[in-house]
């Protein structure tokens, strides 16, 4: 039988269809944005999805669709709040969204739930809000733990750290999934991991390259927007492009890019693999006053992407070509499969925020075999 679950702040559906690949079923999904609602519900369409504000949303109506205990409750509620300047307790203004999650959680008295949220969160405040969330939890019969996981480090071509709360009843508690790749920075060819107390080992893989992920796409011309669908540019060449391609047909969707000015392309021209701002003449950036690593950062084909953000803000560039990430590409960076697809009919802008935004599945998938574990283990 399988495990059902609620996903609030669901986003288009990356943590969902993470878990969902691990064997456990979407059932209802809340987002508020109408453009993410109608991509989740375009790629998973056996799920309820609620296009609202989680805060008019009652744990009593979210249930009703299970006939019963609901098994599991996730979501990853927006973190402005959680900044080092901050120091203000759970029930700070700022942080009304958490408050909500813990609220339908409370109200609908899931067997689990899982929390996602920046990893800065874990000594916020000098560590009030895990404190809160273990105290608040615990009282309602919880078993609380959390981690920081980095994606690169569970087969996605990204180091994006995130932190992970998970909460399970009746005194049973959740094994976070051990890494299943190592990281860019160590240097061995692999890595022989023991269990904690353990004689048990494990043997990790490289960790997946820009390449890895993207060899298999047509390129898209500097200044040109590319064109959906297209074909591959050829068979899959590594392992992650064989994965991503399975459920999918002969072309693949979304792969078209935001147009930028000549000005903004020559200064891409001028960042080498790996680069960023800094490589572009100062006469070119004289009108641009923002300044951050990722601003104008070059995808190193040898290497895992950066966290892939807002692109507006970020400006990543292609790693073969002098233009901005297509969707498909930031898809892939965030190991969406490419039987996953955006409405052409919502704008590029729209379509990469959603990206942007998103748990990425594989992790998603890792997170669900162990919960999958936990919850099975304790109804």
């Amino acid at each position: 039988m399988s495990i059902g679950f609620i996903d609030l702040f669901a986003g288009c559906g990356g943590l969902s269809t993470g878990l969902k690949m691990a064997g456990l079923e979407p059932v209802v999904a809340v987002e508020s944005n109408a453009w993410a609602a109608e991509t989740f519900a375009r790629n998973h369409t056996e799920t309820t999805v609620i296009c609202s504000d989680v805060r008019e949303t009652s744990g009593s109506v979210l249930a009703s669709g299970f006939g019963g205990n609901v098994p599991l409750v996730v979501g990853g509620p927006p973190c402005q709040g959680f900044s080092a300047a901050n120091r203000q307790s759970l029930g700070g203004e700022q942080n009304n969204l958490v408050r909500e999650f813990v609220r339908l959680v409370l109200e609908v008295r899931p067997t689990a739930f899982l929390m996602e949220q920046v990893p800065m969160i874990i000594n916020w405040g000098g560590g009030v809000f895990v404190e809160e969330i273990r105290s608040t939890f615990s009282e309602a019969g919880y078993d609380v733990s959390f981690d920081v996981l980095n994606a690169c480090q569970f087969g996605v071509p990204q180091t994006r750290r995130r932190a992970f709360f998970t909460g399970i009843s009746q005194g049973e508690s959740m094994e976070f999934p051990r890494p299943t790749h190592y990281l860019p920075s160590e240097l061995t060819k692999f890595q022989t991991v023991f269990a904690p107390g353990t004689c048990e080992c494990s043997f990790l893989e490289k960790c997946v390259t820009v390449r890895d992920a993207l060899s298999d796409l047509p390129d898209i011309q500097p200044r040109s927007r590319g064109v959906s669908p297209v074909s591959y540019e050829c068979d899959p060449k590594s392992r992650f492009q064989a994965l991503m391609r399975q459920g999918n047909g002969e072309s693949v969707h979304n792969h078209v890019a935001t147009v930028s000015s000549e000005k903004v392309t020559e200064r891409y021209g001028h960042v080498p693999p790996g680069g960023n701002w800094r490589s572009i003449p100062k006469e070119l950036l004289q009108h641009s006053k923002v300044r951050h690593s990722s601003l104008y950062y070059r995808l190193h084909p040898d290497r895992p992407s950066k966290t892939i953000t807002n692109f507006r803000k970020s400006m990543f560039i292609a790693p073969f070509s002098d233009r901005q990430l297509s969707v498909r590409e930031a898809a892939r960076m965030q190991s969406y499969p490419d039987w996953f697809t955006w409405s052409e009919e919502v704008p590029i802008s729209a379509q990469q925020q959603m990206v942007a935004n998103s748990v990425p599945p594989m992790l998603g998938f890792h997170l669900g075999l162990a919960l999958k574990k936990a919850v099975g283990d304790s109804r």
